[in-house]
C-alpha cells in the first residue's frame, strides 16, 4: 500500500482549532486537575529497595472520585522536554493515536510540608485495573507488539520489566514514560529501541495496531491534533521527528502487515 500525504481542508483545521480543553477531557483528566491532593508515601525503587525521594505515591479526590497515582515534581528543570512534559506527552501520543497504552497523565502543582514538596510535577493514575499475577508478556503476544511499535513511536528507550504492566484483562499498560522522546544522538537508546524492534520483527501486526497507523495516514484531523496537542510540551523538533518515526513504521506495518526483518530495513527505522 501506498502512503500518500493527505492535506487537510480548511474546515478541518478550523473545526479543531474551535475544540476547547474541556471538550477534550475525560473524568480521569479531570480528576487531576480538580482533585485535591495528598501525599502517601515516597515510593520506593523495587530493584534496589531504596528510597526514590522525588517519586510518590498519591491520593487524588474530587467528591466521591477517588485514585492513586504517582507525583514526579519536574524539579529545576521544568518546563518544555523536561520529564513531567515527556510523561504527558507519551499519553497524549497514546490517547490521540488511539493505542490506550499509558494511564492518564496530568501536571499538577503541589506543596505538602511533611515530605518537603513544592513543585511542579506530573501524575500518573493507577486507573488501569488490576494487575495479573504474571505481569509479563512473551514477545509472541500481541501486546508486546503494540507496546514495541510505541515505544519506538515516542523512542522510549528505557521499556525494562518494571515500567510496563499487564492486567487481569490482558491488557498491556506503559507506565514510567519519562524516557521518551529525548536521546536523539544516542547510539546506546537506538539500539535498545531498535533490538525491541527487532524481537518482534516478521511476526504479524495485530488488526487493531494496523487501524490504528490507517487512521492516522488517512484522517488528517488526528495528525493536526497530535501535532498541535504535543507542541504544547515537546519543542518543534521533537514533534517532527516523532511524525517522521510514524510514517516510516506505517510504510511497513501497511504495506506488509509486519515490520521485516532484514538490516536494510531496519537500519530506516531512526530517530527522525
Amino acid at each position: 500500500m501506498k502512503i500518500e500525504s493527505v492535506r487537510p481542508s480548511d474546515e478541518d483545521i478550523k473545526q479543531i482549532k474551535k475544540m476547547s480543553v474541556s471538550q477534550l477531557k475525560t473524568p480521569e483528566e479531570k480528576l487531576i486537575e480538580r482533585g485535591e491532593i495528598s501525599i502517601k508515601k515516597r515510593i520506593q525503587k523495587e530493584e534496589s529497595k531504596e528510597e526514590a525521594s522525588d517519586i510518590y505515591l498519591v491520593e487524588v479526590k474530587d467528591g466521591n472520585k477517588i485514585a492513586e497515582g504517582v507525583f514526579k515534581p519536574c524539579g529545576e528543570g521544568h518546563g518544555m522536554n523536561c520529564r513531567c512534559s515527556r510523561e504527558e506527552a507519551t499519553y497524549l501520543a497514546s490517547k490521540i493515536l488511539g493505542f490506550d497504552i499509558v494511564p492518564t497523565t496530568g501536571r499538577r502543582d503541589i506543596s505538602n510540608d511533611n515530605f518537603g514538596v513544592e513543585d511542579v510535577g506530573s501524575i500518573q493514575l493507577y486507573d488501569y485495573g488490576e494487575i495479573a499475577d504474571n505481569a509479563h508478556l512473551d514477545d509472541s503476544e500481541d501486546g508486546i507488539i503494540r507496546l514495541r511499535i510505541f515505544d519506538y513511536v515516542v523512542w522510549n528507550y528505557d521499556r525494562h520489566d518494571w515500567n510496563y504492566l499487564v492486567t487481569s484483562e490482558g491488557k498491556t499498560t506503559a507506565v514510567d514514560n519519562e524516557s521518551s522522546f529525548g536521546a536523539k544522538d544516542d547510539d546506546a537508546a537506538r539500539k535498545e529501541i531498535i533490538g525491541d524492534i527487532e524481537d518482534i520483527a516478521d511476526k504479524q501486526i495485530p488488526d487493531d495496531v494496523i487501524e490504528i497507523f490507517e487512521k492516522y495516514q488517512n484522517d488528517p484531523r488526528v495528525q493536526i491534533k497530535l501535532k498541535k496537542s504535543l507542541k504544547e510540551f515537546l519543542d518543534v523538533e521533537m514533534v517532527n521527528a516523532m511524525l517522521s518515526r510514524i510514517d516510516k513504521v506505517s510504510k511497513f506495518i501497511l504495506s506488509n502487515g509486519t515490520i521485516p526483518s532484514d538490516e536494510r530495513s531496519i537500519d530506516t527505522l531512526t530517530y527522525r
